[in-house]
């Protein structure tokens, strides 16, 4: 009996031990499925990382840029004598050409014909293809002027709307005329003013009025203010023009220097201006074309009393 209950012991034993071993046979089955999660969760680390790069290649191209050069030229008594002389004309078209954008001042012609026949010229050059707008005639007596932009169409610029502002209570001598240019999805407002030189101080006084009113009307990427403001030597001294709006307003800057001489004769004034709220117009200078053209002072004056100014306006979407 003892014998026989101590095999049925090992055969027991045997048995216990053959369970187990089955036992752990079965378990080494679970080895695949962490296997699985890694791939899964390695496919889904891939599926990020294209995702993150295709949403900065759309960021890329959604972003654009323009670099646009700009310029306000007081042409002086631009009408049907001066068009009259093509030595004349043609300096002129050759300004106009050097420019994407510029405001044509001082326009008097009754016939209202020297805008567009001066394009023909400016179009003659060989240059891009130039348009034009210009505002109704201006001022109080019966000399009046217009203004007038070229711009070159052919590089993609447009104008979607222009209007003279309105003046009820005649502030202006001659109102600013104002003009919306788009280039692709970027746009920028000119305000164009040709300021009467008796009375540039009340006239500059009420600009920072007229640029809020255009800013809050006009969506755009930058509004800027340029043209003959007259704001220097008699009509506008250092303690008057210290104590213009706009200058004791640290938010508007005046790109050309007050110690600046805009004119062509032997005067030393600066009263052609650019002025801004940003950051966007860059390398304000004076284009004297007299030493382009290889013109005595004499010669200069006929084209005109006044040099243009010039400027780079840089916009980003």
């Amino acid at each position: 009996m003892i014998r026989l209950v101590f095999c049925q012991s090992l055969v027991l034993a045997a048995l216990t031990t053959a369970i187990s071993c089955c036992g752990s046979d079965s378990g080494s089955t679970t080895d695949p499925v962490p296997t699985t999660t890694e791939t899964e969760t390695t496919t889904e680390t891939e599926t990020t990382t294209e995702t993150e790069t295709t949403t900065e290649t759309e960021t890329t191209t959604e972003t654009e840029t323009a670099t646009i050069k700009i310029a306000a030229f007081n042409a002086d008594v631009l009408g049907k004598t001066k068009m009259g002389k093509s030595n004349i004309v043609g300096y002129i078209a050759d300004i106009i050409t050097r420019y994407e954008v510029i405001l044509i001042q001082e326009v008097r012609d009754v016939s209202l014909e020297t805008p567009g026949n001066l394009l023909e010229v400016v179009n003659s050059k060989g240059k891009g293809t130039y348009s034009m707008v210009t505002s109704d005639r201006l001022g109080r007596t019966s000399s009046k002027e217009e203004y007038v932009y070229y711009y070159k169409s052919e590089s993609g610029i447009s104008v979607k709307n222009d209007l003279t502002f309105s003046d009820p209570n005649d502030v202006f001598e001659r109102e600013p005329y104002i003009a919306h240019f788009e280039k692709g999805t970027l746009s920028f407002v000119l305000i164009g003013i040709h300021v009467k030189p008796s009375d540039a101080v009340n006239e500059l006084n009420q600009l920072d009025d007229v640029y809020a009113e255009v800013k809050s009307t006009y969506n755009a990427n930058d509004w800027i203010i340029l043209g003959d403001l007259n704001a220097d030597c008699s009509y506008v001294n250092n303690s008057e023009f210290a104590s213009l709006d706009m200058s004791a307003d640290e938010g508007f800057t005046w790109h050309i220097s007050k110690d600046s001489d805009t004119t062509v004769s032997n005067t030393d004034c600066a009263y052609d201006h650019v002025i801004s709220t940003s950051t966007n117009v860059k390398n304000a200078e004076i284009y004297k074309f007299d030493e382009d053209f290889g013109l005595d002072q004499d010669s200069a004056k006929t084209v005109s009393n006044h040099y243009p100014i010039e400027f780079i306006l840089e916009l980003a979407q």
